[in-house]
Formats: C-alpha cells, structure tokens, sequence
C-alpha cells in the first residue's frame, strides 16, 4: 500500500487562492451592487439637471424670439445627451430629443383655438427623454408656449406645467376682461436626435401673425392634447381675475373653454419657429 504524502505548505497555498477568489468575488459584488448604482445615480442626477436647464434655456430663447421678433432671427441651445459612467462596470445613459411636427401621427403638440366659426390650428411640440436607468425617468416636453415636465414610472406620467406663455392677462377695456394667447408653431420635424454626444437645437423665427377679436356673451374654446395639466395649471391662474372670466375644464373632449360673462377682447398672437440640429 502506498504511503500518502501531505505537505502543510501546499494546503497552505490552496486555502490562500480560494480565499483571494472568495475576497476578489465579495468586492466585485459590493461594487456591482452598491457602489456603481449609487454612482450612477449621481451622475444620472447631475445629466438630468443639465437636461433641465438645457430646456430651461430654450424656453427662455423662444420667449425672446417672440418678445423681440425679427424674421430668420436665430439663436442656438446645447444640450449634452449623455451622462458620466464607470468604466468597465457601467455605459453611459443616452437620452433624445424628439422633434414633432404639427402634423404628428398622433397629433401631438396640436392646440386649436376656435371663435367666430374661425379655428386657428397650430402645434409641434420638441420633447426631451432622459431615458434614466438608476435616477428618476424624466421627460421635458415644450408645447402650447409652456414648458411641462413629467416623470416616468411604472404607475404612468406624474406631469406639471413649469412655466407657460399661453395666457397673458392685459389691462381691461372699460371694465372688460382683456387676454392675450400666444401659440407657437413648431416645424421641422419630424426628427430624432440620440447620438449622446453633445447636440444642439437651431430655433428660427419665420412668421407672425396676429388677430384681435371681440367675444360678446359667449364662449372662446381650445382644444389641446396633454391638456389634463394644462387644466389643473389655468384653472388656478385664469381664476385669479376677479370673475371676470372663468375656465371650465372639459376632460373627456380635451377642451378648455373660457366663457365670457359680457364683452371679452382677445389678442392672438401666433408665431412660426423652425427647430433643427445646428450643423455649427
């Protein structure tokens, strides 16, 4: 029978190697479950706020357009489509941008405003997807002169407005209520940018046509997509005139409609803006 041989030294080096592996593994796990989704979040949090104030910036750039209107005027808006990531472990998260003309599919962006047996139609809407995998899923969406944001879940689009033109109250006309909407026109589209390298969106002012009419007794109606929180967002601004006007939210038609106790005057103001990917 032969004898078996053990040398302490080799177990040694076994035991040290498995130790290595279960010490190599234990890290590896930490850092694929702890530190790169912490990371990233961080990194997904701070690319969303630039996408924020990227959409900030072009809602500002579109209100001077307008407030300083000038044919083929031009102005530019960055926008870094790609978050930071850890090497190895992690790609960087992409977003896009979706630029939709009046005429979409599913005519998104469209708002009509109809008197007089006259529709005014305008639309296009620029919308902004963060497309977030560890940070919260945000969408940015400018259409009917407002800035809406969204966050997107499981459970559906939690949405607000952040900022909206649409409505400006001027002084009354002998007592009577005075308002001025404002309607952008947004082509180009249709046209989706997602490369994640850095792009830029040119905003061209190219018409502007207004319109001053006089509603007696009767009612004003816009019909708008999207308009559940363009709702909630005019019922309280629009209601702080005094009840001089009111809104009546219609939900299921999608129609905001202001009715006019007596004599209302209307300004319509509606502007051309051409949106495209900036070649400079």
């Amino acid at each position: 029978m032969n004898q078996v041989l053990y040398k302490e030294e080799g177990v040694a080096s076994a035991v040290g190697t498995i130790f290595a592996i279960l010490i190599f593994v234990t890290v590896l796990g930490i850092v694929i479950t702890t530190y790169v989704p912490a990371t990233m979040q961080s990194y997904e949090e701070q690319y969303s706020e630039g996408i924020l104030n990227s959409m900030v910036q072009l809602t500002s750039d579109i209100s001077f357009l307008i407030s300083n209107y000038k044919a083929q005027s031009i102005l530019l808006v960055p926008f870094d489509l790609a978050s930071n990531y850890v090497p190895l472990f992690s790609t960087p998260t992409y977003g896009s941008i979706n630029i939709t003309p009046p005429t979409g599919t599913n005519g998104e962006g469209t708002i009509s405003v109809i008197y007089n047996n006259t529709n005014v139609t305008v639309g296009g809407s620029i919308q902004v997807y963060t497309n977030n995998r560890y940070f919260t899923d945000e969408e940015y969406v400018y259409e009917y002169s407002s800035l809406i944001f969204n966050q997107v879940g499981s459970g559906g689009k939690i949405g607000s407005v952040m900022e909206s033109e649409l409505f400006s109250i001027n002084t009354p006309v002998e007592s009577h209520p005075n308002i001025t909407i404002t309607l952008i026109n947004l082509v180009g589209g249709p046209l989706i940018l997602g490369s994640g390298s850095p792009v830029t969106i040119s905003l061209e002012t190219l018409a502007r046509n207004s319109y001053a009419f006089m509603v007696d007794g009767s009612s004003l109606i816009i019909k708008a997509n999207s308009y559940q929180f363009l709702n909630r967002y005019f019922y309280s601004y629009l209601n702080q005139t005094a009840n001089s006007f009111s809104l009546i939210p219609s939900f299921h038609n999608g129609e905001l409609m202001l009715s006019f106790s007596g004599i209302g005057f209307v300004n319509l103001q509606v502007y051309t803006i051409f949106v495209s990917q900036s070649q400079f």
